[in-house]
């Protein structure tokens, strides 16, 4: 069980910039690496994003992140597929916000992380960040182009994985080839082969692009419309308060994935402490 733990910059420019490095960094080793049956290894178990002056319990964070979801999948109680486990195994596709922001839904139905809280990827997470994007390309998930993120003991969870990530590639690829679609014009930074990262980094590189958005939204919105993590989830005994009663009333709205770690969040205010800030 390992974990990476990155500083990040508040600025979108520099988050995109140290985001795409990291992933082409990752992508490098992964290509260099021969061992196939290692490949998986290249990755933690889950990468932290948080600010230079955040400070991170990683010992609580490992054992309610990792000890205790392995522990329950080892007892039979949890499943890598399992989307009623609020915290599954680090192979499930999942992104946690230290303190996630929203407004009321008839307002923004939108939310995204308070960046000095930190945001948490999984390693399923992490596989979809950097998996090459082969949009109308009959080669997408053929043998020429596959990056063998899915390499795993288990045969079953291997077909999981694949399929995941197909689901996954699908997506994105519907967002940068549907006219209109994307946000901030990223269907301009496109190339096949491509992976997220690398074209947000291309975006946040380009001195013509126009706008400017925080490291928090631009965090959001990949998360939230390219699906790089798991649908929200919630439980019987919160979804009455807080986090939970939004979670529970965002079955219908496909772009509501980012999950409050602990249902820690802010709502309706423009300043303060989280429900969780230490």
């Amino acid at each position: 069980m390992n974990m990476h733990y990155v500083f990040s910059y508040v600025f979108g420019r520099r988050f995109a910039s140290g985001l795409g490095k990291l992933a082409n960094l990752y992508k490098t080793q992964h290509d260099n690496n021969h061992d196939i049956n290692n490949k998986n290894d290249i990755l933690p178990d889950y990468l932290i994003l948080t600010d230079a002056d955040t400070y991170v319990n990683l010992e609580h964070i490992t054992e309610a992140m990792l000890r205790q979801p392995h522990q329950r999948e080892s007892q039979g109680l949890l499943h890598q597929d399992d989307l009623n486990s609020f915290i599954p195994t680090h192979h499930t596709p999942i992104v946690f916000a230290g303190c996630r922001v929203r407004l009321p839904i008839h307002m923004v139905n939108f939310t995204f992380p308070f960046g000095g809280f930190g945001t948490f990827f999984s390693k399923g997470a992490l596989k979809r960040l950097i998996h090459p994007l082969y949009c109308n390309d009959s080669t997408s998930h053929n043998g020429n182009h596959n990056h063998n993120w899915t390499k795993n003991k288990n045969s079953n969870n291997d077909n999981n994985a694949k399929k995941s990530l197909e689901q996954y590639e699908t997506n994105a690829c519907q967002m940068l080839t549907t006219p209109g679609k994307t946000l901030l014009d990223e269907h301009k930074f496109y190339e096949p082969g491509r992976n997220l990262a690398e074209i947000m980094w291309a975006l946040a590189k380009d001195e013509a692009a126009s706008g400017c958005l925080h490291s928090d939204w631009m965090m959001g919105y990949m998360i939230n419309y390219y699906h790089l993590s798991r649908h929200v989830v919630h439980h019987e005994n919160n979804q009455h308060t807080g986090a939970g009663w939004h979670d529970a009333r965002q079955t219908s709205n496909v772009i509501s994935r980012l999950h409050a770690f602990m249902s820690s969040e802010i709502y309706k205010q423009n300043e303060g402490n989280c429900k969780h800030d230490s």
